[in-house]
């Protein structure tokens, strides 16, 4: 027999801290969904950072790769997120800030306002490259699996990151034409990991 058991998993942008807070980016206000959400619907509920969920979907598709990130940079936004893997682990860092990319985003060199640049290609571009070089630098990933409507073109993205960073250090890059599966498989996975926990 099977014993089912009822859970509500949510992907959500913004920092998750032990899986029930979510910062706000807007008003760095701290919203309790998950005891909000259980104490209303009155079922476990399990909170994610969506990039969070989306490179342990891309990792479930891709066991060759230990150290990934995975780079969200919606349409429109000036500021993107990345989820992060090291040796197969998922690093969330303290309080959530692993791949909070919007804290060090706008005190870099830019050729224009970030918000501006967001709307045109060569703008989009420029955020995603210089959001991924410190990461890329600091981390070593093998593999960076990357969501960008505006920008489709891998070589072009390596490209412009050759200007920083040599060959020898460059990841394999995927580009992601849709998010959601990663996200739904990822978070699958972390709800099941904290049911075995729990």
């Amino acid at each position: 027999k099977h014993q089912y058991i009822d859970m509500i998993g949510i992907a959500t942008p913004g920092m998750v801290q032990e899986g029930q807070q979510l910062r706000n980016s807007s008003d760095e206000k701290i919203l309790d969904i998950k005891n909000d959400f259980e104490k209303k619907y009155n079922i476990k509920i399990f909170v994610c950072n969506n990039a969070n969920a989306a490179v342990m979907g891309f990792a479930l598709e891709h066991p060759e790769y230990q150290n990934i990130i995975f780079h969200s940079q919606p349409f429109g936004f000036a500021v993107g997120g990345q989820g992060i893997m090291c040796h197969g682990q998922m690093i969330q860092g303290k309080n959530g800030v692993a791949g909070e990319v919007r804290y060090f985003i706008r005190r870099m060199q830019f050729s224009d306002d970030c918000s501006k640049l967001a709307w045109s290609h060569a703008g989009v571009l420029e955020l995603l490259t210089k959001s991924l070089l410190p990461s890329l630098c600091i981390f070593g990933p093998e593999a960076v699996a990357i969501y960008s409507p505006m920008t489709q073109d891998k070589d072009e993205i390596k490209e412009k990151l050759r200007s920083f960073l040599p060959d020898d250090f460059m990841p394999e890059f995927y580009l992601v034409k849709e998010v959601s599966p990663y996200m739904l498989d990822g978070l699958t996975k972390l709800c099941v990991n904290d049911l075995k926990k729990n």
